[in-house]
């Protein structure tokens, strides 16, 4: 029977003053040449956003971030994939009450290396979010939009053994954008400033009954902690 990626359903669960940490999974190729795999996931991620410019320096303190997104992939060849994915999400917190925003985002990764039951390869993969609302930081107020991204590289290897799919490796995650406030005097655009952040991602995925597989990740970096749980249907 072959097997292959058709639908992922994935919860990411991040705590601690962060840049946001979004769900990583196997960081080889899963598609075959010409295969096509449809996935969902969703994530909840909470984060300080820093603001810089125009001599002032600001910060959204533990804003909520909950995206959920259908990610579309295509195998180029039995090493190399990409994706895109398309969704919404939403920005919430003591600062902000956006509504529910479209989102966007691409990625790719590639097995590099094959030997017997173990494969190494890489991920890159960089989503997009905004939010509307009215907003009072730094001495600046009135309505605001805000445009974020937030990109990750990761690096890490796969082994398969009794069933099972076990997985780890380094990550460099990072947030950037601006936003946009509209004031008395005119539109100001602060940065949204974010250091680059490197973890670490572990996560086993193993089959049940021949129907389908369950994916389970822990991510971390110095000041965040992360957990993915992810289901894939297999034929």
């Amino acid at each position: 029977m072959k097997k292959c990626s058709v639908i992922t359903i994935i919860i990411a669960l991040a705590a601690g003053q962060s840049s946001g940490l979004t769900f990583i999974g196997p960081p080889v190729a899963t598609l075959e040449e010409g295969q096509i795999g449809i996935d969902g996931d969703y994530t909840f991620t909470e984060l300080d956003i820093d603001l810089a410019g125009y001599g002032r320096l600001g910060t959204l303190e533990e804003v909520e971030l909950h995206s959920l997104f259908a990610r579309f992939g295509y195998g180029i060849n039995d090493s190399w994939e990409c994706f895109a994915r398309l969704g919404v999400a939403v920005m919430e917190g003591s600062p902000i009450d956006g509504d529910v925003e479209p989102a966007w985002g691409i990625g790719t990764k590639a097995t590099l290396l094959t030997q017997q039951n173990l494969k190494i390869g890489c991920l890159f993969q960089i989503q997009w979010f905004k939010s509307e609302d009215e907003l009072s930081v730094a001495g600046l107020s009135g309505d605001s939009e805000i445009d974020m991204y937030e990109f990750q590289v990761a690096f890490g290897a796969m082994y398969e053994a009794y069933g099972l799919q076990v997985y780890a490796g380094p990550f460099v995650n990072c947030v950037g954008g601006e936003v946009n406030i509209k004031t008395a005097g005119g539109t100001r655009s602060p940065a949204i400033e974010e250091e680059a952040e490197a973890g670490g991602f572990l996560g086993v995925a193993f089959e049940i009954r021949e129907l389908f597989n369950l994916c389970v990740e822990y991510m971390f970096t110095s000041d965040a902690t992360g957990l993915g749980i992810g289901t894939t249907w297999l034929f």
